[in-house]
C-alpha cells in the first residue's frame, strides 16, 4: 500500500472515529460532518462502494435520530441512485439500506412501502445467512404487522425474532424486540403481561446504555398507566420520556410525548394546557410528515373539543383523523378508536343509525385485533345509540356487557363514564324498583371510581344523579 493510500486510510479511519464519539453523544450534525469527510477521503473504486454505502447509512441514521425522516428519506434515494446499480444483488449491505428504509417508512406512516422495504431486506439476509441482520428485520416486519392490524402475524414474528437474540445472547435486541411485543398485550389488556416485558427490556436496556429505547419503553409505562388510572405514574413517566427525547432531539418522540401528556390534562378538565400540547403535536406531526402522529392530533384535539361541548369541532378533527388512518391503515389500532368516537359525535347529533354503523365498523376492527378496551368502550356507545333510537331493552343490554367488560379487564375511565351513562339512562327510562336498585348501583360505582381516580367532574355528576334518583324514590 502506498503511503498516500495509508494516509488516506488513517484520515478516513480518523474521521470515522470522531464521527462515532459524536453520535454518541448525540451531536448528529458534528457526526454527520465527520461522516462526510471521510465519504470525501474514499478512492473512486468497486471496493470501496461497501465502505460508501456504510458512512451514507450512517449519515442517514442521524437524521432518523433527530426525527427527520422526510430528510432521511431523500437522502436514502439518493444513496440508492449511486450505489445500488454497482452493488451485487444479495449484498448484505444494500440489505441493511432496505432495513433502514423500512424503519424510515413505518415511521412517516407508509406501511405498504415499510412492508416491501422489509421483504427485500429478508430475501438479502437469508440468501447470505446473515441471520442477526434477518433476525432485526423481522423485528421490524412484527411491528408493520402490529400496526396495520395482523396481530396474529406480528406475534410470530416478534417471536421469531426474539428467538434468534436469545439465541446469539444480544441483550440490546432483545430490549428492542420486548418493547414491541408489549403492546401486543397492550391491545389484549394483558397488563400485567405488558408490564412484566417492559421491565424487563428497560432493564436490559439501561444495562446497555440504549438512552433511546429507555425513553421509548418509559413512554409505553406511561401510556399503561394512563389506562390503569394512574394518573401521577403516567405523568411521571412520560415527563421522564420527554425530557429524555428532548435531550436526544427526537421530534417524533416528543411529538408523541405532547399528546399524552395532553391526555393527562384533559382527563383534569385542564382544557388550556391540553390543547396547547396537542397543538403543538399536531403542529410538528404536520411539519415533519408524522402521518399517524396528525391522525393522532387530529383524533385527541377531536375528543377535546368534543369535552368542551364543541361537536362541530370535533367532527371535523375525527374526519381529518380519519382521512389519514384510513389511507396508511384501514385496519389498525386508531382507526377502530376514532370509528368510536366519530359514533359518539353522531349521538349528539341525534343521528343514530350513522352512529350505530360507526360503532359497528369500530366493534368489527376491535374484535379482529382483539382490543379488549375499545371492546368494552364501543359497547357504551351501542348503548348511547339504541337508547336515542327508542330501543331501550337493547341499550340497556349493551350497557351492562359494557360494564361487564371493562370491568373484567380492570379498565376504570372508560368504565366511570360508562356506568354513568347507564345509570342516567335507566333512571330516566325505568321506574320500576328492580331497575332503581340497578340505577343506585351504577350511580354508586361510578362515583366510587371516580372517587378513586380524582376525577372531580365526574364525581360531581355521580353525586348529582345519585341524589335525583332518591329524591324521585321518595315522593
Amino acid at each position: 500500500m502506498s503511503d498516500s493510500a495509508s494516509w488516506a486510510r488513517e484520515r478516513i479511519e480518523g474521521n470515522v472515529s470522531l464521527a462515532q464519539k459524536h453520535k454518541y453523544g448525540h451531536r448528529y450534525e458534528e457526526a454527520m460532518g465527520y461522516y462526510g469527510k471521510a465519504l470525501d477521503l474514499l478512492p473512486p473504486n468497486d471496493l470501496s462502494l461497501a465502505k460508501k454505502s456504510e458512512l451514507s447509512r450512517q449519515i442517514i441514521e442521524c437524521l432518523c435520530d433527530k426525527g427527520e425522516y422526510t430528510s432521511a428519506l431523500d437522502e436514502l434515494v439518493n444513496v440508492r441512485q449511486q450505489i445500488i446499480p454497482e452493488v451485487s444483488a444479495v449484498s448484505v449491505e444494500l440489505g441493511r439500506l432496505h432495513t433502514l428504509a423500512t424503519h424510515i417508512h413505518c415511521q412517516l406512516g407508509s406501511y405498504e412501502e415499510a412492508h416491501t422495504e422489509c421483504r427485500k431486506a429478508l430475501e438479502m439476509f437469508e440468501a447470505r445467512g446473515a441471520d442477526k441482520e434477518a433476525s432485526r428485520a423481522y423485528k421490524y416486519l412484527g411491528q408493520i404487522q402490529l400496526l396495520t392490524g395482523d396481530v396474529s402475524s406480528a406475534y410470530n414474528s416478534f417471536t421469531q425474532s426474539l428467538a434468534a437474540f436469545d439465541n446469539t445472547g444480544d441483550g440490546a435486541e432483545r430490549a428492542s424486540v420486548l418493547n414491541r411485543m408489549a403492546h401486543l398485550y397492550f391491545i389484549t389488556a394483558d397488563w400485567n403481561k405488558c408490564v412484566k416485558l417492559l421491565e424487563e427490556a428497560k432493564e436490559l436496556a439501561e444495562k446497555h446504555e440504549m438512552f433511546r429505547l429507555v425513553g421509548a419503553i418509559t413512554a409505553n409505562l406511561g401510556t399503561l398507566h394512563f389506562v390503569l388510572g394512574n394518573w401521577g405514574m403516567s405523568r411521571q413517566y412520560n415527563e421522564n420520556s420527554l425530557n429524555i427525547f428532548s435531550v436526544l432531539g427526537d421530534n417524533l418522540s416528543i411529538t408523541r410525548r405532547f399528546i399524552c401528556l395532553g391526555n393527562l390534562h384533559q382527563v383534569k378538565r385542564e382544557w388550556t394546557e391540553a390543547a396547547k400540547l396537542y397543538e403543538k403535536a399536531r403542529c410538528l406531526a404536520e411539519e415533519k410528515k408524522y402521518r399517524r402522529e396528525l391522525a393522532l392530533a387530529h383524533e385527541f384535539l377531536g375528543e377535546l373539543a368534543f369535552d368542551m361541548e364543541d361537536v362541530g369541532e370535533a367532527e371535523a378533527n375525527y374526519l381529518d383523523a380519519l382521512k389519514i388512518t384510513r389511507e396508511i391503515a384501514p385496519d389498525g389500532d386508531l382507526v377502530n378508536e376514532i370509528y368510536r368516537r366519530f359514533a359518539e359525535v353522531r349521538v349528539c347529533q341525534h343521528e343514530g343509525r350513522k352512529a350505530l354503523s360507526l360503532c359497528q365498523k369500530s366493534w368489527e376492527i376491535s374484535l379482529r385485533l382483539g382490543d379488549r378496551l375499545e371492546e368494552g368502550a364501543v359497547l357504551r356507545v351501542f348503548g348511547q345509540a339504541y337508547s336515542m333510537l327508542g330501543d331501550n331493552d337493547r341499550a340497556r343490554d349493551y350497557f351492562s356487557q359494557g360494564i361487564d367488560a371493562l370491568r373484567s379487564i380492570g379498565e376504570k375511565y372508560e368504565r366511570v363514564k360508562t356506568l354513568l351513562a347507564a345509570g342516567k339512562f335507566l333512571s330516566r327510562e325505568y321506574s320500576d324498583d328492580g331497575s332503581r336498585m340497578e340505577t343506585l348501583r351504577y350511580l354508586g360505582q361510578a362515583r366510587d371510581l371516580a372517587h378513586e381516580l380524582n376525577l372531580d367532574y365526574l364525581l360531581g355528576i355521580a353525586e348529582l344523579e345519585l341524589e335525583k334518583v332518591r329524591h324521585l324514590s321518595l315522593t
